[in-house]
């Protein structure tokens, strides 16, 4: 998972996009990691916002043999690849979220990729930031579909949820919002087929 090697699996399966995580090392650096600790490398012990990146490319390599990477160099990877990029930004610590947030921000736009990334957090303050900035498009990812209640005057254009809380009704809800309606974790042919009866993006 946030490997290279997957989302080029992902591409060569004809794909039409990816998500994927970024969490803040100790020196400031957006990587693409999904988790709060390394978990799939031989750091895996090993908090992320203990580290500085250079150390984090030196010592730790994931189980696939590669290295973790900023989110500016994944994204050179991947960039024109997929038509949608839905990156989670993952906020560990609530005193640094503002710059973690802005900075991934301008990353994508350094990058002229803010046409196609899709910004998501599940971290209130992130989503103030993202929500602020009209240059870029936000999602918004929830647990509880009950969000669309307050979110209808935010910027959002996708809403994100698990596949097992969305109905027929709460789609047509979402809809009537203007909001496109995204859903992950669909692992079986059945659920895959209902969804897409629904209309909704995997």
């Amino acid at each position: 998972e946030n490997t290279l090697e997957s989302f080029l699996s992902a591409n060569s399966l004809w794909a039409d996009g990816i998500e994927f995580d970024v969490s803040y090392t100790k020196d400031g650096e957006n990587i693409v990691v999904h988790w709060d600790k390394l978990y799939t490398s031989n750091c895996r012990r090993q908090k992320v916002w203990d580290l500085d990146y250079e150390w984090i490319n030196k010592n730790c390599t994931l189980g696939n043999g590669e290295k973790y990477r900023t989110l500016k160099k994944m994204l050179e990877l991947v960039d024109w690849l997929f038509d949608y990029y839905f990156l989670e930004i993952k906020v560990y610590d609530e005193e640094l979220w503002a710059k973690q947030t802005m900075e991934a921000i301008q990353t994508v736009k350094d990058l002229n990729m803010q046409d196609r990334v899709i910004f998501i957090s599940y971290s209130d303050s992130a989503r103030e930031v993202l929500n602020s900035d009209p240059d870029i498009i936000f999602g918004w990812d929830t647990f509880d579909v009950n969000d669309l209640d307050f979110i209808w005057e935010n910027n959002s254009k996708y809403f994100l949820a698990p596949y097992e809380s969305l109905t027929p009704e709460i789609v047509e809800k979402a809809k009537s919002l203007w909001k496109e309606v995204v859903t992950y974790t669909v692992n079986e042919t059945w659920d895959f087929q209902a969804m897409k009866d629904l209309w909704i993006k995997f």
